[in-house]
């Protein structure tokens, strides 16, 4: 009978390869996934509200990551 592992548990290949990365490296990668959820969250909101300026876009988007869970 194969293990079978949960879909949110981490890959333990992947682990051991983050666990090579300097800090400075886990620290750029964290900052280049922030800023590609920010990009797919903005591109969301402007689709979902095409009457909405870009302020009022940035300001959404601002308030969904500020109140983010999990």
């Amino acid at each position: 009978m194969a293990i079978r592992i949960p879909d949110d548990a981490p890959d333990p290949a992947q682990m051991a390869l983050y666990a090579t990365w300097s800090p400075t490296r886990r620290w750029a990668r964290a900052v280049q996934l922030r800023a590609a959820a920010w990009e797919l969250k903005t591109a969301f909101c402007r689709q979902e509200n095409p009457g909405w300026t870009e302020d009022q876009i940035v300001t959404e988007v601002r308030r969904q990551f500020l109140h983010a869970r999990g």
